[in-house]
């Protein structure tokens, strides 16, 4: 038969106990870590915000001439859509069907093409010539959507590129 030997109960002590927090330094170094990886984050959110901007208000705008083509087509009357103060308006018959707010802070908006009048058939007007609207970040410049408008109404949006 085996026999183990007998273990006497000694009174260990846990290094847990010793420990009360935190020292100084794992304080600081810590510190130091995340002020390091918050100065990597935050350009990179800021390009971030800028593009959802310019995407935004490009949403808003090609929304808006595809509503104005539509109503054109549902009523069967002549529907415009047209710039309005900072924003953007549908009227058909002299009546506003719907109104676009105006872009928020630190987008640019430059019109090349005016008033976008669509026929009940859903053709703009003959003889109506193509244009855009560039759509730019004001702070860099560099963030820019063009919505490329052709002679029947179609919308196709580029990077900045032109039509």
């Amino acid at each position: 038969m085996l026999t183990l030997p007998m273990i006497s109960t000694m009174k260990i002590k846990s290094v847990a106990a010793k420990s009360d927090g935190f020292t100084l330094l794992e304080l600081l170094v810590t510190i130091a870590i995340a002020a390091i990886l918050a100065s990597i984050a935050v350009p990179a959110f800021n390009d971030t915000m800028a593009r959802s901007r310019v995407t935004s208000n490009t949403n808003l705008i090609v929304g808006g001439i595809n509503y104005a083509r539509a109503e054109a087509i549902n009523l069967g009357a002549q529907t415009t859509f047209q710039a309005i103060g900072d924003g953007w308006e549908v009227v058909s018959g002299g009546q506003q069907l719907k109104l676009l707010e105006p872009p928020g802070q630190g987008v640019s908006v430059v019109d090349t093409i005016g008033n976008i009048v669509f026929e009940a058939s859903g053709y703009r007007t003959f003889g109506a010539a193509a244009g855009s609207f560039l759509i730019s970040d004001v702070a860099t410049g560099n963030i820019q959507r063009r919505i490329c408008v052709n002679v029947s109404g179609n919308t196709r949006v580029t990077q900045g590129a032109a039509c």
